[in-house]
This record gives C-alpha cells, sequence and structure tokens, in this order.
C-alpha cells in the first residue's frame, strides 16, 4: 500500500525514524495503532511493508514515539504516562520488540537518537522538559528545562545534530 493512500485513508503515522543506507533512497520507519504493526516505507516508492505484527503488541492505544539510532535499532513507547520503552531490530523482523522498562516520566510523543553516541532524548506532550532515556533500564532523565518560563510557545520537536 502506497505511503499516499496510507495518509488519505487516515491511518495515523505518529513519528517517523530514518534509515539511510548507502546510494540508496532513504527508509522510513513508522507505527501504525491501527494495524498494531510497525512499518517500512520505500521513500523512492512510497510503498509501505509490514515489517512486524502480531502478539504480544504493546501499542495498545497508541505509541507515543519512535526514533532509530544509527545501529540500526528502533526505539519506541507505548502511550500514557510512565509508558514503557521498547527496542525493536528490524533486520531480525520474526523476532517481538522487547519491553525494556518503564520510563517513570509524562506522556512521550517526541523522541530522537544523537548518531555516533546512541544517546536517545525525549519530551513529553507538555514540551518543558527535555530528557535523556536509559536504553537500559527505560528510566528518563530531566536534562534540561526548556522555555520555563513559556514566552516562545510549545517546542514542536527535537533533533539530533551529528558533530
Amino acid at each position: 500500500m502506497s505511503l499516499r493512500r496510507l495518509l488519505r485513508i487516515g491511518m495515523p503515522l505518529l513519528l517517523l525514524g530514518a534509515g539511510l543506507e548507502a546510494h540508496a533512497a532513504p527508509i522510513l520507519y513508522a507505527i501504525s495503532n491501527n494495524a498494531s504493526a510497525i512499518l517500512r516505507i520505500d521513500a523512492a516508492t512510497s510503498v509501505s511493508t509490514v515489517v512486524y505484527s502480531g502478539a504480544p503488541f504493546p501499542l495498545g492505544t497508541r505509541s507515543a514515539a519512535l526514533a532509530q539510532c544509527s545501529s540500526g535499532l528502533l526505539y519506541f513507547i507505548s502511550g500514557g504516562n510512565n509508558g514503557t520503552l521498547y527496542r525493536f531490530n528490524p533486520y531480525t523482523p520474526a523476532i517481538a520488540p522487547v519491553a525494556i522498562g518503564p520510563t517513570g516520566a509524562p506522556d512521550f510523543i517526541r523522541l530522537s537518537c544523537r548518531p555516533g553516541t546512541e544517546v536517545l532524548y525525549g519530551m513529553g506532550t507538555s514540551p518543558t522538559t527535555l530528557y535523556t532515556l536509559n536504553t537500559t533500564t527505560g528510566a528518563a532523565t530531566g536534562i534540561a528545562q526548556l522555555n520555563p518560563d513559556g514566552t516562545i510557545g510549545p517546542v514542536g520537536g527535537i533533533a539530533a545534530k551529528i558533530e
């Protein structure tokens, strides 16, 4: 099914993690809550393929965030406060996502993985605190207050800079 068709029928693609392969079109990953699946999207053709679906799929009603680290691993957080951090290897799709542990923090909707260091960052629905997430335990640690006085409005997203 093409990406355009998925978007036309209103399938919620929450946050895309991108992986680049040498001299190839980018491969994107998305989570479909309707299909309870992790999708692989070929950016050159806009065709999506289910990479993983089935029990026990941990999303419930929604996934809050998705990021791909330079190692190729996908990390996502199940929706809700104190959501659980999960790891999924798209190169071994027959193996179910692995529950790492609860974040112990507010509802995450943004994730970013810093290339080279593999540090996972996250922000919640009230985006004033930037967190790091421990990829061994799932625990979130607040590391910075973004816009604590509210003068610049809500922060809409995060990205890791390659240095």
